[in-house]
């Protein structure tokens, strides 16, 4: 009887996402963006089929750069960040099968240098260790294999410049006397360049900016801030031999950009950049340097309700009342 009914809400939901789409007849871009897939993620290969496919139904799948030649009333994105080797393995092969673009997020320092994304060092580290071990740092305590206290850990360690931050790391590495491999290990290596142009040849990819080091840009200051945006720019554009004309905040929540993040990703050349703020976003009011997007969740019916704006306009609602 649960699958049942589980069965007609989902129909439910899905009918009255695209009834919203059929009544809210503005032009929308929806952006969904993902992260890892499989290996201990809540997001796996079947749901990025599942959702691959509704987009594809639905909208008009579109890489960053075709934007503004884009002329459909629905029209979809999707961003992968970081460029872990679950994008080429697990996340392109089913968007090549179903003819489905991509763009992927990549900091130049993973990517071109093999060096660790700063909380890939952080993960490795929980991997290590039993459940119930502990470790303070400026007040915040950690306990190992609570997931509540990992996510607050990593949440403390964001407002962290990075040189502070990787000091903290290191405290870590060394009070529980682990010795960080000079590389990532397989579970957090990125693609190889390689890998990257054999999806640019397919013509369903697109390479986005994502900084070198993945800092949250607000505690840069400005020359930093160049270096790790455009600098990084240039690098990924020697090295693919293509233009980046998009961009994305690492972490990208309200706060981890601002006026300053905004004036040099422009400088930098950038046509767009997008954020990690939720929702969708109303091309007619849409900040090209503010885009929303959708973040990938296991259960489908909140993501056709997410896709379709509906779930904007219920948080909307919510919040008038």
């Amino acid at each position: 009887m649960g699958a049942v009914m589980g069965r007609v809400r989902g129909g439910l939901v899905a009918l009255l996402s695209e009834c919203y789409q059929m009544v809210d007849r503005r032009r929308r871009l929806t952006v969904m963006t993902l992260h890892r897939v499989d290996g201990g993620s809540s997001i796996t290969s079947a749901h990025v089929a599942e959702y691959l496919r509704y987009l594809a139904a639905h909208y008009d799948i579109i890489l960053p750069n075709q934007l503004d030649s884009a002329r459909s009333r629905r029209l979809a994105m999707v961003v992968v960040d970081d460029g872990h080797r679950d994008l080429c393995e697990a996340i392109f092969p089913v968007a090549k099968e179903l003819q489905v673009p991509i763009a992927a997020a990549i900091p130049t320092d993973f990517f071109m240098r093999n060096a660790w994304l700063w909380f890939d060092k952080v993960h490795w580290i929980f991997d290590q260790l039993a459940p119930g071990a502990t470790h303070e740092a400026d007040g915040h305590r950690l306990v190992i294999g609570i997931n509540d206290s990992e996510k607050a850990f990593k949440r403390f360690l964001k407002t962290k410049h990075p040189v502070e931050r990787d000091a903290i790391i290191q405290q870590m590495l060394d009070g529980f006397a682990l010795n960080l491999p000079v590389t990532p290990t397989a579970k957090y290596q990125a693609m190889s360049v390689q890998d990257v142009h054999e999806m640019l040849a397919t013509g369903l990819f697109e390479v986005v900016g994502h900084t070198r080091s993945h800092p949250i840009l607000s505690l840069l200051r400005d020359d930093q801030l160049v270096e790790e945006i455009q600098d990084a720019k240039q690098e990924l554009e020697v090295c693919l031999g293509r233009p980046i004309s998009s961009f994305c905040y690492p972490n990208g929540l309200r706060g981890d950009f601002n006026d300053r993040t905004r004036r040099i990703v422009k400088a930098a050349g950038f046509d767009l950049a997008f954020t990690s703020v939720d929702g969708t976003n109303l091309l007619s009011c849409m900040d090209r340097y503010e885009i929303k997007r959708v973040h990938a969740h296991p259960n489908a019916e909140v993501m056709k309700k997410s896709f379709s704006g509906l779930l904007d306009f219920q948080n909307a609602l919510a919040g008038w009342f």
